[in-house]
C-alpha cells in the first residue's frame, strides 16, 4: 500500500497542475515535430547503444537551440518524436521554432538519422508529462500521411502568420533571424523548411547577398559555404553507407535517401557564385544508380 504522504503528495502535485491549467489554459501555440525514421529496427538492432546515441544527438542541438534561440521555445520528447513549440503565436516566433526545427534535422543527420515532421498551430497544452494536443495530432497526421519523405512540411495556416515577411523579401527579421527561403514550396507544391538555408555560409551564396556577413573574407566565405555542403552530403552518404552495411536498405530507404540527394544538388545548383569546378566537386549522385 502507498504511503499516505505519498498519496497526498501527489494530490497536492495534480492540484498544481489544474491551477497552472487554469492560468495558461488550452491555447493555440506554434508547434513542430521532428519523427526519427527506422527508428524502431534501431532500437532493436542497437538496443542501450541506440539510447544513447539518440540522446546524444538530441542533446546537442537541444543545447545549441537554447543559446541560439528565444527562450519561449520549449521542448518536449517522446520515444522517437521530439517536439518544439512556442505559446507566443507570432511570425518570431514561428522562425525561432523554423531555426530549432532545422538544426535538429542537421543534428540528427550528423548522427546517421533521417527524421520528417511538420510545423503547425492549433490548441495546445504541456505540463512536464501531460500532453493535451490538438496541435500535437496535427502535426502527426501531416508527417505520417502527407511528409513521406525526411523533410518539414509548413501548415497552411503557418504560412499565413509569416506571408508578410516571405512576401516583403527581408533576408533576416528585426531579430536577425534568417527568413528569406527559410520555407519554401516542395515539387508537390507543399510548402517545406529549407534546411540548408539556414546556414549563414549558404545562403550568404544562394542569394549573392554578403551584406550581413562582411566580416568574412572572400576566401573564409568559400571555405565556410564548402564545409557546409561537404558535412551534409557526407553525413547522407555516411547514412548511406551505415544501411548498406547492417543489411536493412531497402527501396524505401533509397527513395527517402534519394529525395536528400535531390534537395542538396538543387541547393548546390543555385549557389551560382561558388565556382563551378568546386561545385562539381561536392555534387552527390543518387543512390542505387
Amino acid at each position: 500500500m502507498n504511503d499516505i504522504n505519498e498519496i497526498k503528495e501527489n494530490y497536492e502535485n495534480w492540484n498544481k497542475i489544474l491551477a497552472d491549467f487554469s492560468t495558461r489554459g488550452y491555447k493555440k501555440s506554434i508547434m513542430g515535430i521532428v519523427d526519427i525514421l527506422g527508428f524502431k529496427n534501431f532500437v532493436q538492432k542497437e538496443k542501450e547503444n541506440s539510447v544513447k546515441t539518440v540522446i546524444e544527438a538530441i542533446r546537442d542541438s537541444i543545447m545549441l537551440n537554447k543559446w541560439a534561440i528565444s527562450t519561449t521555445v520549449k521542448y518536449t520528447i517522446l520515444s522517437d518524436t521530439i517536439i518544439v513549440y512556442s505559446e507566443n503565436v507570432d511570425s518570431d516566433n514561428v522562425f525561432y521554432v523554423i531555426h530549432a526545427l532545422g538544426n535538429l534535422q542537421l543534428e540528427l543527420l550528423r548522427h546517421r538519422f533521417l527524421c520528417r515532421g511538420a510545423l503547425v498551430t492549433a490548441e495546445n497544452y504541456i505540463n512536464n508529462d501531460i500532453i493535451v494536443s490538438e496541435a500535437l495530432i496535427k502535426a502527426h497526421l501531416i508527417e505520417e500521411k502527407i511528409a513521406i519523405y525526411p523533410r518539414i512540411i509548413i501548415d497552411e495556416e503557418v504560412i499565413k502568420i509569416i506571408k508578410p515577411q516571405i512576401d516583403s523579401g527581408k533576408i533576416m527579421n528585426d531579430k536577425k533571424y534568417l527568413t528569406k527561403d527559410a520555407v519554401i514550396r516542395d515539387d508537390d507544391g507543399k510548402y517545406v523548411l529549407n534546411t540548408l538555408c539556414l546556414i549563414s555560409d549558404v545562403y550568404a551564396y544562394i542569394n549573392e547577398d554578403f551584406k550581413y556577413f562582411q566580416n568574412l573574407h572572400e576566401d573564409n566565405n568559400m571555405k565556410l559555404y564548402r564545409q557546409s555542403m561537404y558535412e551534409f552530403k557526407k553525413n547522407i552518404q555516411d547514412y548511406y553507407d551505415s544501411v548498406l552495411k547492417d543489411g536493412s536498405l531497402n527501396m524505401n530507404i533509397l527513395s527517402k535517401l534519394n529525395y536528400l540527394v535531390d534537395y542538396y544538388n538543387r541547393i548546390l545548383n543555385l549557389s551560382i557564385l561558388f565556382p563551378n569546378n568546386l561545385r562539381s566537386e561536392l555534387y552527390l549522385s543518387y543512390f542505387g544508380e
